[in-house]
């Protein structure tokens, strides 16, 4: 998805997500979907609150290396999911 069609809606970052993971909804059985879903809305909610009510009142430079810790916290889990994700397939 290039800058120019991404839809600043939390549906469309929704969908997004899930194509960048692999995984459609008409794939998953509908215990995944809700919980999919809710766990997606819960995360995307709760970073607008911090941004929102908590980051965006710090200083600049502040919340630029908060985010960026956030950036590459996140970063580090899907990188670690690849890694545990390959091991758990070369012992099958």
């Amino acid at each position: 998805m290039s800058n120019n069609k991404i839809k600043f809606t939390v549906e469309s970052q929704y969908q997004f997500y899930l194509e960048k993971i692999g995984i459609a909804e008409d794939q998953m059985g509908d215990l995944q979907k809700i919980e999919m879903r809710r766990a997606f809305m819960g995360g995307f909610g709760q970073c607008i609150i911090l941004m929102v009510s908590k980051i965006a009142a710090l200083p600049e430079k502040e919340a630029e290396n908060i985010v960026i810790d956030f950036f590459e916290e996140v970063q580090n889990f899907w990188h670690n999911q690849d890694k545990m994700q390959n091991q758990h397939l070369t012992k099958h």
